[in-house]
């Protein structure tokens, strides 16, 4: 390949890249969109060096791989990686990506929403807000205290360990369970105690 030829990339998913990486992109290598005609051409799959893809719908195993002999990267934008087969690029020296921990705090946030929600009753109280028949004062109206209750986390990666630091703001009791105990200086940053 000469220094003036576009590496060529495919990238699976409808979404452009985030924060206008799209035209950047777009400019420096030839990019070949999911379900583009050219996909069909030998001399196009035999050309593409790189896989990109949103999401982990779209399975990269050996059948595929078979079929993309230029093939150096796999970069998955989700935080796992189950939908790609690691032995079968380990065996091809395709290299991969992912992005671990890119949504962990975004995912604990609205988890968190969903913890105040429910305690608080948020969305009865809308309602009850909302509606045109006068409110009927109920001893339970502000549901449940949320500080000072326990939170069980189950997982306690890096969407549960966000979890679980957000629930020192409540003086929360945080019990938690996860295939392998945490290290004990982890479980101290959240005081954590874990439970099987």
């Amino acid at each position: 390949m000469s220094g003036s030829e576009k590496v060529t990339v495919v990238q699976y998913g409808r979404a452009p890249l985030l924060g206008g990486l799209q035209e950047p992109f777009e400019q420096r290598y030839n990019v070949v969109k999911d379900g583009d005609p050219a996909l069909q051409s030998p001399d196009v799959l035999k050309s593409i060096e790189g896989l990109i893809m949103y999401g982990t719908h779209f399975r990269i195993d050996a059948a595929l791989l078979d079929t993309l002999p230029s093939l150096k990267v796999v970069s998955t934008c989700s935080v796992g990686f189950d939908h790609i087969d690691l032995a079968a690029c380990k065996a091809r020296n395709v290299a991969i990506g992912h992005t671990p921990g890119a949504v962990d705090g975004a995912t604990a946030d609205v988890a968190w929403s969903l913890i105040l929600a429910a305690g608080r009753r948020v969305m009865e109280g809308h309602r009850i807000c909302t509606s045109q028949e006068p409110p009927v004062f109920k001893p339970n109206w502000f549901g449940k205290e949320v500080s000072r209750s326990t939170l069980g986390v189950v997982g306690m990666g890096g969407v549960g360990f966000a979890v679980a630091r957000r629930a020192l703001g409540f003086d929360m009791k945080v019990l938690y369970h996860n295939r392998r105990r945490r290290d004990e200086d982890v479980e101290k940053q959240v005081n954590a105690t874990y439970v099987s």
